[in-house]
């Protein structure tokens, strides 16, 4: 595991206690002008989906900029149940406003869920946002988040994070290594092979089968010619067996 190579340090805006007046939303710009709107806003609440874990936010208007910020400083409130506050974060980072800087603090909130749906985020922002959530929250003690970020790396030059992916090799767990692997793989990273051939001998066959496949879409020759391929064709996994015939052919 690659140690913590950033510090986040962000200003936290100071949430509104719902019980007081409004003159707690007069930092932000519109609610000087429309507090009954932002009353609205700030007490609207997400709707469950087709999977009963998920909700969210089923008003399109809600996306829009000028409601970034009030997203963001309920996003800060500890009072709002987790699945409103993943509902706020996923409505955020598909809305058009700027709110990159406003939700680096949930690097250090204290549910894995929101830590995993920020590395997620990353889909959605910029390079510079990704550079500092993936260089964080690789070192997570949680195994989800790790996960998520060998994972999330593929939707971003994965060439950029050579060293992240490889130290995912060495990752304590299992999902999280076949997630490292796997965007190796789908990046097609030029990294050495040997750091995947020891996969292909693992007890679990989804490591054997994606560190094949990685290392075929890498090099395919190289793959051809692995020792260990005969013995893969033969592999007790069905699936393990036939990519290695297939690439064997």
């Amino acid at each position: 595991m690659i140690t913590l190579l950033l510090t986040l340090s962000q200003t936290a805006l100071a949430h509104p206690n719902h019980t007081q007046d409004w003159e707690n939303w007069d930092s932000i710009a519109i609610c000087q002008t429309d507090h009954e709107q932002c009353h609205t806003i700030s007490e609207a609440r997400p709707k469950m989906t087709r999977n009963p874990s998920i909700q969210r936010f089923s008003d399109p208007s809600l996306k829009d900029a000028k409601w970034t910020t009030l997203h963001i400083l309920r996003l800060q409130n500890p009072n709002e149940p987790l699945e409103t506050r993943l509902a706020l974060l996923d409505m955020v980072m598909r809305s058009e406003g700027d709110w990159e800087n406003g939700v680096l603090f949930l690097a250090e909130d204290s549910a894995p869920e929101m830590r995993v749906l920020l590395v997620e985020s990353t889909k959605f922002g910029s390079d510079d946002f990704a550079h500092k959530i993936f260089l964080t929250l690789v070192a997570d003690q949680n195994d989800s988040v790790r996960e998520a970020v060998y994972r999330s790396i593929s939707h971003k030059d994965a060439s950029k994070y050579e060293a992240v992916l490889l130290s995912g090799l060495q990752d304590i767990n299992e999902s999280a290594q076949l997630a490292a692997i796997k965007s190796i793989g789908w990046s097609r990273l030029e990294c050495d092979t040997a750091h995947l051939s020891v996969f292909l001998v693992h007890e679990n066959p989804e490591l054997r089968l994606h560190a094949l496949r990685a290392i075929f879409r890498i090099n395919s020759e190289a793959a051809k010619s692995l020792p260990q391929l005969k013995a893969l064709q033969k592999d007790s996994n069905t699936k393990v067996a036939r990519e290695a015939q297939r690439i064997a052919q």
